[in-house]
C-alpha cells in the first residue's frame, strides 16, 4: 500500500457487484470509495449488501434525479447493468439494484429521496417482476422498460436509446469481466453495448445490426476468440479485437487502448 500512496493516485474500490456504478460515474460526478483503512488516501463506500452498497453510491452522487436505472442485483443477472451503464450516463441516472421477487426497502427508501419520476427497468420480467414493478409504480414512478426476452434483447433495447451509434461495443454475454472493463469506456462515448455468444449471433442483435450497420464507422470487440470467435466478429464492421491472455490482461488492454479517454487522477478497482 505504501508504494501506491507514492505515487499519489487515489483508488476506488467497491465489490464486483457495485463497481458498475461507480464507473458509470466518471464523468458525471466525482466519487470517492477506496480501500480498507481509512486515510487520506483511501475510503470505503459500501453497505450491509449489495442493494445499500448501491444506495450508498446513489447518496454520494446526487442529491436528487428525476432519473434511475432499476437493475437486476443477482449474480445471474448483472451483465444487464452493464449494458446498462452507457445508459446512466447519457441520462445522468444512478443505478440501483432490486431483488427479482420484491423491491428492497433501502432502494424504495432512496427512490423516493431522490424524488424519482422515471424508472428504467434493464432486465425482463422473468428476472425482475410484476410486484417489483408494481411497488415502484405505487411510488407514482413512470416505468420504461427496456427488458427484453433474453439478456441479448435487453442490451439491443438498451441500444436503441442511443442516437451515436458510430462506435459500438461487443462483449460475451456469458462472463460480466469484460464488460465490466469496458463500461466506462462506453458510458464516456456515450456508446452502445452488445451482447454475443462465443460461436453465434442472436438473431435479435442481427436485425438491430442491420439497421445501423451504415452508421458505423468502429466496431470494438472485447475479448479472445475464447469467449467471441472471429465468425461472430466478422458480423461487425469495422471490427477491431481487443484483448489479452485472460480478463485480467484484457482489462489492461482495453485500459492502453483507449487510454485518451481517462484521467487518471482517480482510478476504480473492482
Amino acid at each position: 500500500m505504501d508504494s501506491w500512496k507514492k505515487t499519489g493516485i487515489r483508488y476506488r474500490l467497491l465489490s464486483v457487484f457495485t463497481a458498475v456504478f461507480l464507473i458509470l460515474n466518471y464523468c458525471v460526478t466525482p466519487i470517492m470509495a477506496f480501500g480498507e483503512e481509512q486515510s487520506s488516501d483511501f475510503e470505503r463506500i459500501a453497505g450491509s449488501d449489495r442493494f445499500e452498497t448501491a444506495v450508498n453510491i446513489s447518496q454520494e452522487g446526487w442529491t436528487s434525479s428525476e432519473t434511475v436505472i432499476l437493475a437486476a442485483g443477482m449474480d445471474e443477472n448483472l451483465v444487464d447493468s452493464l449494458t446498462a451503464g452507457p445508459l446512466a450516463k447519457l441520462y445522468d441516472a444512478p443505478i440501483l439494484l432490486t431483488a427479482g421477487s420484491s423491491l428492497p426497502s433501502k432502494t424504495e427508501d432512496e427512490l423516493k429521496r431522490l424524488g424519482v419520476k422515471k424508472a428504467y427497468i434493464t432486465s425482463g420480467t422473468s428476472v425482475i417482476s410484476e410486484n417489483v414493478l408494481n411497488s415502484v409504480k405505487a411510488l407514482g414512478i413512470e416505468i420504461v422498460n427496456l427488458g427484453g426476452k433474453d439478456r441479448f434483447e435487453t442490451a439491443v433495447n438498451i441500444a436503441q436509446q442511443f442516437n451515436n451509434t458510430r462506435q459500438i461495443f461487443v462483449t460475451t454475454a456469458y462472463s460480466n469481466a469484460d464488460a465490466l472493463s469496458v463500461a466506462s469506456i462506453a458510458a464516456n462515448k456515450e456508446s452502445p453495448i452488445l451482447l454475443v455468444s462465443k460461436s453465434s449471433l442472436p438473431a435479435n442483435v442481427s436485425t438491430y445490426l442491420d439497421t445501423i450497420k451504415e452508421d458505423i464507422s468502429n466496431t470494438y470487440v472485447i475479448g479472445g476468440e475464447g469467449v467471441i470467435s472471429d465468425t461472430v466478429m466478422d458480423f461487425f464492421p469495422n471490427a477491431e479485437r481487443v484483448y489479452g491472455s485472460d480478463r485480467y490482461a484484457t482489462n489492461i488492454e482495453v485500459l492502453k487502448k483507449f487510454k485518451t479517454t481517462f484521467n487518471y487522477g482517480k482510478v476504480y478497482i473492482a
